[in-house]
């Protein structure tokens, strides 16, 4: 388990005593561990789309030594087992920061957070053409680019990279959108209250709609 930092008082992902309102549906845990938490996503744009959030205020999982690294992908394995039954099979993907203050982020929030979307089967070949990934040999390899700004993705067993990346914030988000024939990519623009409130009934949160 990671050391917890300090909290940042400006970062929506880290603890807070203040209150968001009208948000704390989004801030539903479904599953806690040692170093990370399971939420529904705001801007969810399909059913089952899920954020795995790290406990500590990081900017990427790449920072994260190589067992907990571990520790995590079991975690994402079990959760896209359990989930797939209700909303299809999922990929995953992180946009990583080096830091805070690194050059092109990748990230819109800086605080690490993996995407658990239920859309591989649509959208999966459409992503892996688009880009030149690079293969690497499991989500632990995560840790050799912990100083770099990068694109994550697994899907079907596969775990691709993109190292160095300069893609705009929600690259894949808009991606997966026009697959879907979908505009609602913007989280910052779309909550995606609708989905979320049929994602919590169909796996039995209790949630008026």
């Amino acid at each position: 388990m990671l050391d917890q930092p300090t909290p940042h008082a400006d970062c929506p992902f880290c603890p807070s005593d203040t209150a968001k309102p009208g948000l704390d549906d989004f801030d539903t845990v479904l599953a806690s561990f040692a170093d990370c938490r399971l939420t529904p996503t705001l801007g969810m744009f399909v059913e089952g789309y899920l954020l795995l959030i790290a406990n500590a205020h990081i900017t990427s999982f790449g920072h994260l030594p190589e067992q907990a690294l571990s520790n995590v992908e079991a975690q994402i394995n079990d959760i896209t087992a359990a989930f797939a039954p209700y909303f299809g099979s999922y990929l995953t993907f992180e946009h990583g920061s080096a830091s805070t203050e690194a050059s092109g982020r990748s990230a819109c929030i800086e605080h690490a957070h993996i995407h658990l979307i239920p859309v591989a089967d649509v959208a999966g070949d459409h992503l892996r053409r688009e880009l030149a990934w690079r293969v690497i040999p499991s989500f632990v390899s995560l840790a050799t680019f912990g100083k770099l700004n990068y694109f994550y993705l697994a899907l079907g067993g596969e775990h691709l990279i993109l190292p160095d990346s300069k893609l705009p914030s929600q690259w894949i988000r808009r991606e997966v959108a026009s697959v879907l024939g979908v505009d609602n990519w913007d989280w910052a623009a779309y909550a995606g209250r609708r989905e979320l409130c049929q994602t919590l009934s169909r796996i039995r949160v209790e949630k008026e709609c």
